[in-house]
């Protein structure tokens, strides 16, 4: 196995309070054994899943799927299903967990394994069910119905409709109870506790059910079970069955005492019957003791300087007490420094010591059982996760640092069982209140808040559209302000990568998430970043922190495929509705998600796992950005108006130097949205290309901290590119251009100037260079990495975490295209393939989220045919 580094660093862990020493790599690479490879816990009482009885329970059912459920492991092999929102025991079985077709468990034995889309393929019971109930509210007043009561929304075949009215129930949370759990619910007026076990009865296997009701003013009915089909079940005496006599039930009466129902599946017999309260007593409320008393203490490996600024990477405890891989996808910060991290796979730490002198970093587990958490949050002293199961709460009754209730905070929206209907981002606004968004990219049935940002109230009862039109869009809050961001990453309807600044009703442009009713007008993005630059937007932090130097005031949009910081400049109009940015040149070798900023440090942390089409060396990771007092080459701030370009930096610029035109070049295009994959360049008159835009002059401000380009008829345009070559090299800049704004230069030092009268004038004369066109396979090689193909096309044969076919022996030989027919792999073929993807496409990768752009009016004739020879080289 080939590591990027070969040195191995010590990692000291805390193992029932005896220190051991252990060497381990820094990290692991991309093709390494990964150390765990059971996604289940199952030392843990409960786990969030996505559960597919479809056509399995009840017999002759096509739409038995749950996406909320809690899926509680029993002794003898033993499962029981609850689905959360309609408040029923979806099913009972035994012999196996579920088969691992969520991304999370798909993914944790072998890291790159991608999941498909859509709701085909999903977690099933690995084991006989023996019982279940239907698609219908497992508590019922009144006449009995046995069909989903909750309204369908734009498809009909979306079965993630959200959790009943509250007034008819309500899921409240799951009790880590030591070796059980047990669960919480409103019902009508009243509340519920229950339990399960699983035990061995005079030689039967029976799974035992106890039930506290408490304050019922109505009679209501538990339905218990369904045989489907009209199959029958045997029942006890003290039970009824529906008319056709497949459905089992039992009546409480409105009472304002508690109510102990107690009720068995017998597994053996395959019956369902009230049994003895002796035989089924509900636990007493809290665990006796900590669960996870150890803890793992790793250190931190210092980076060398990139310039202004230096990445650590913090050793992840391997191996660790828990047995668990450790795939950070986010973190968050209280006011004193401590930590809270939530992995993909479901668990929550706790990290004490980031920014500490001796950089020892303590990792405590204090929370599991998420079903693919992207978010985790902390309000005050609260701290909040948001999985596909809804935005949870974790509370901590006796104080030993656990959580002892999973608390459901807030779960009024859909949640479809779409693998792609990820919970992606929770912000936090300055009233307390939350803004979230879900994955809108499903390639089945459409949810009616899938691709949607949401508000959520401060008590989270109160959930409301709040923008919408967004693909696979990531959310963010200023820390102060009531300022909403956003990303989305290119596909259909979104032709390159934005930077979003989202007000209530904002229409993002991503069709399938528009609003329902009208024609919505796009509100368009305040920045364009070309897809060459920035591949996969992710979140965006905010370093307001002087500590973090020329980044303080400013925002880091995150970039996953390349591991990269893309700086976004706040501008001077408050309105901020168009802005520039850069991409910082920093490498990172954590695969980067999510951040936060530390205020014990002043220092901005990373994390972030792979599964798809990241060039990251690691395979997850937790880093952390330190500024280092060095002067920087960098812009401080930048602006565009209706005369120019203002560029202004720390440090004192050459006079001779800064006002020579040639030293900056400037150029436009714009996009285009349509159903089809990213978009072409296109020039001002429609054609594909880029506009070259003329630097008439540059004036140097007095302080000669400033240049401003003098560009006459500056018009708004989708993406600008400017770039400046003041420091020895080449450095880009990009900017949208929504509107014009009037040119303000006083405040910059700049001597006052008529530009009218400057326009008219000749340009100032420059020697301009030609540009030497080059064709090689060497530049075919930098095209490979500059323009994103290294994340979705391997060169060495590979295709696990790749979106694309591999490129080594790709040349002549033969491929089956979707549709049917094939098509031998030639210098056309290669040349159509870049400018017109979607011409041409090979059969198993025509379901790639992660689909090709169209480079036409991107690359340069050279450009292709260089790729079109490095392609050709590795046959």
């Amino acid at each position: 196995m080939e590591f990027v580094k070969s040195a191995f660093y010590g990692l000291l862990l805390i193992l029932g309070g005896v220190n051991v020493a252990l060497a381990l790599p820094p990290y692991v690479a991309r093709d390494a054994e990964p150390l765990y490879k059971e996604f289940l816990d199952t030392d843990f009482p409960f786990i969030e899943a996505t559960v597919d009885m479809r056509g399995v329970a009840p017999a002759g059912t096509d739409d038995n799927l749950i996406p909320r459920a809690i899926v509680i492991p029993l002794e003898h092999d033993v499962f029981v299903c609850f689905d959360t929102e309609l408040l029923r025991v979806a099913g009972i079985w035994q012999g196996g967990y579920l088969s691992p077709n969520g991304v999370a468990m798909l993914s944790y034995p072998v890291p790159l394994r991608k999941m498909g889309s859509g709701q085909s393929k999903l977690p099933q019971p690995l084991g006989r069910v023996v019982f279940s109930t239907g698609l219908y509210s497992g508590w019922q007043a009144g006449q009995l119905s046995f069909e989903d009561p909750r309204p369908r929304g734009v498809d009909p075949k979306e079965l993630g409709r959200g959790p009943l009215d509250p007034t008819t129930g309500e899921w409240l949370g799951m009790e880590d109870a030591g070796n059980e759990a047990v669960l919480h619910y409103r019902l009508f007026d009243g509340k519920v506790r229950e339990r399960f076990q699983a035990k061995e009865i005079d030689g039967d296997l029976v799974v035992l059910r106890a039930i506290e009701v408490n304050g019922l003013s109505e009679e209501i009915r538990l339905i218990l079970a369904e045989g489907g089909d009209g199959k029958a079940i045997n029942r006890g005496s003290d039970l009824e069955a529906d008319p056709e006599g497949n459905r089992i039930f039992y009546r409480l009466a409105a009472s304002g005492n508690p109510q102990l129902l107690s009720v068995g599946y017998n597994l053996s017999k395959v019956g369902v019957s009230l049994v003895s309260s002796k035989e089924s007593e509900l636990v007493a409320v809290g665990k006796a003791n900590s669960r996870w008393s150890d803890t793992a203490v790793a250190g931190i490996e210092l980076g060398e300087p990139q310039g202004s600024y230096v990445v650590d990477e913090a050793i992840l405890p391997y191996p660790n007490p828990w047995k668990r891989r450790i795939r950070p996808v986010a973190i968050d910060f209280s006011s004193d420094g401590e930590a809270v991290l939530v992995t993909f796979d479901g668990d929550v730490y706790r990290i004490s010591g980031l920014g500490s002198a001796n950089n020892q970093i303590e990792w405590k587990r204090i929370a599991a059982g998420f079903n693919e958490p992207q978010s985790i949050r902390i309000r005050g002293d609260e701290v909040f996760v948001f999985s596909r199961l809804g935005i949870t709460r974790l509370v901590d009754n006796d104080n030993d640092g656990e959580t002892d209730f999973y608390e459901m905070f807030s779960n009024r929206f859909n949640q479809s069982a779409d693998t792609r209907d990820y919970p992606l981002s929770l912000a936090l606004r300055p009233d307390g209140s939350f803004i979230i968004v879900k994955g809108g990219q499903q390639a089945s049935a459409k949810s009616v808040h899938s691709g949607r940002v949401m508000s959520v109230s401060a008590d989270g009862r109160k959930v409301e559209y709040f923008g919408y039109g967004l693909r696979n869009g990531y959310i963010s809050g200023h820390p102060t302000k009531d300022i909403i961001t956003a990303s989305d990453q290119q596909g259909n309807w979104v032709p390159s990568t934005p930077f979003h600044i989202v007000r209530k009703g904002s229409y993002l442009g991503y069709q399938p998430g528009a609003p329902s009713k009208g024609d919505a007008e796009i509100q368009s993005p305040a920045l364009w970043i070309p897809h060459r630059v920035a591949q996969s937007g992710i979140e965006q932090i905010w370093p307001m922190d002087e500590r973090m130097g020329d980044l303080d005031g400013s925002i880091l949009y995150i970039d996953y495929k390349k591991p990269s910081l893309f700086r976004i400049f706040v501008p001077e109009d408050p309105r901020f509705v168009q802005t520039a940015g850069s991409q910082l040149p920093i490498e990172f070798e954590t695969p980067l998600l999510k951040g936060a900023m530390n205020p014990v440090d002043g220092s901005a942390y990373f994390v972030g796992f792979q599964i798809w089409d990241s060039i990251a060396p690691r395979l997850e990771g937790l880093c952390r950005l330190r500024f280092l007092p060095h002067e920087s080459v960098l812009p401080r701030s930048v602006e565009v108006y209706k005369d120019g370009v203002r560029l202004s930096f720390e440090q004192t610029l050459g006079p001779e130097l800064a006002r020579d035109p040639s030293i900056y070049q400037v150029s436009s295009w714009d996009y285009v949205r349509t159903e089809e994959y990213g978009s072409p360049q296109f020039r001002g008159d429609g054609e594909p290309g880029v506009d070259e835009w003329m630097v008439h002059s540059v004036l140097l401000s007095k302080d000669r901290k400033s240049v401003f380009l003098a560009i006459d008829d500056v018009r708004e345009t989708m993406q600008l590119e400017v770039q400046y070559n003041l420091f020895g090299e080449w450095q880009p800049l990009y900017f949208t251009i929504n509107e014009l704004n009037r040119t303000r230069l006083k405040d910059y030092k700049f001597e006052l100037i008529n530009f009218s009268k400057l326009f008219a004038s000749e340009p100032v004369p420059r020697v301009v260079k030609t540009s030497q066109k080059i064709v090689s396979v060497v530049r075919g090689q930098q095209l490979y990495s500059q323009m994103g193909c290294v994340g979705c096309h391997s060169i060495d044969g590979s295709t696990e975490g790749r979106s694309g076919p591999t490129w080594l022996g790709a040349y002549k030989s033969r491929r089956k295209l979707k549709g049917g027919g094939s098509v031998r792999v030639d210098e056309e073929y290669l040349r159509t393939s870049i400018l017109d993807p979607a011409a041409v496409i090979t059969e198993g990768f025509d379901g790639q989220e992660a689909g090709m752009p169209s480079y036409k009016g991107i690359l340069s004739d050279e450009d292709v045919e260089s790729l079109v020879m490095f392609i050709r080289s590795l046959r």
